[in-house]
């Protein structure tokens, strides 16, 4: 017969803790299963957000790409550009010539041949371009003459500006040395270090009239009346027009000046007379000619000891028309000469 324990108040009580010490160790084991899982959801969210930033990101930053490059831009093998982003970054690269050139190498104030500069660039885009042809004084100092803006220009192909000597108001350039230079229109002055050419040319208001041989005879004041100087050259040695304008006379006079012809210079305030001409002048009164024209040959008519040119200046109003002779003719001719 087993023993019998009576149910106290304290044995009540043991088990009773007993069972909330078990209820208690199950809610802890719940409750942390749910934090874990919490944590674990909300490390899931800030992971997912992140790369949803960082696609917003990149996507921006390939919508903003020079050029409007998106993702096609790039190789499938993740970084290498594509043709069409290396065009893009060529188009941000400084122009290269492959030509730059002008002809003639010297141009004269309303001569008979304007400056013709040819350049081409590399590339493979059209591009808006200036064109400047810049004055170089002796001092150094740099003037942009002329400018041309040429819009959709081809890459790889000869493309070309003319030029002539004169300002705006119709007067010749200052003589000098001249050259051309390119530059992208709000850009880079181009690269042509490289390029097939000569940019640099000379500019001059006369030419000397006498082109060929010569030698220099007399001068103002050289015996009566003498108001011009002598040029010596051989009979038949083409004569040119030392300044352009327009023919105020042309006539023969047997007793001194011979077969002769008077310009008024343009925009130079300035009569030249051209005596001893050969032949009759080729050009007539009222007629236009260029500086460098032909107006004909050396000669030896009317009161002349050899063949030579007796060339006079005059000023305003003009040749025997109210004008006086510039004693200063052998200087400018012996300027001009040195011009070429």
């Amino acid at each position: 017969m087993g023993i019998f324990k009576p149910i106290t108040n304290e044995s009540h009580r043991n088990r009773d803790d007993g069972e909330r010490a078990r209820l208690g160790l199950g809610l802890a084991e719940t409750l942390l299963g749910v934090g874990l899982a919490a944590l674990a959801a909300t490390a899931l969210i800030a992971a997912l957000t992140g790369v949803a930033s960082l696609a917003a990101t990149a996507h921006a930053q390939e919508t903003a790409q020079p050029g409007g490059a998106s993702a096609e831009g790039l190789a499938a093998d993740g970084g290498a550009p594509s043709a069409q982003a290396s065009e893009t970054q060529a188009a941000a690269k400084r122009l290269v010539l492959r030509r730059a050139g002008v002809k003639p190498r010297i141009v004269r104030y309303a001569g008979t041949k304007p400056a013709i500069f040819r350049f081409e660039f590399k590339g493979k885009r059209k591009r808006d371009v200036q064109v400047q042809v810049v004055h170089r004084a002796e001092d150094g100092k740099k003037t942009v003459t002329k400018r041309w803006n040429r819009d959709d220009l081809a890459p790889n192909t000869v493309h070309q500006v003319k030029w002539r000597p004169r300002k705006a108001n119709g007067k010749p350039v200052p003589n000098g040395r001249y050259f051309f230079r390119v530059r992208e229109q709000g850009g880079k002055f181009a690269d042509a270090d490289k390029a097939k050419g000569n940019h640099r040319l000379k500019s001059y208001s006369h030419i000397f009239p006498v082109r060929g041989p010569h030698s220099y005879g007399d001068g103002i004041g050289a015996g009566r009346g003498h108001r011009g100087q002598d040029v010596f050259a051989k009979c038949g040695t083409k004569l040119v027009a030392a300044r352009a304008g327009v023919v105020k006379y042309r006539a023969f006079q047997g007793s001194g000046a011979g077969h002769y012809v008077v310009i008024r210079g343009r925009k130079s305030g300035m009569d030249y007379a051209y005596m001893h001409l050969r032949k009759r002048a080729k050009v007539k009164p009222g007629q236009k000619v260029r500086t460098g024209q032909m107006i004909g040959r050396v000669g030896a008519t009317g009161n002349a000891t050899g063949c030579h040119l007796h060339f006079e200046l005059w000023s305003k109003p003009g040749w025997y028309s109210g004008g006086s002779h510039m004693r200063a003719v052998t200087k400018k001719l012996r300027l001009w000469d040195r011009w070429g």
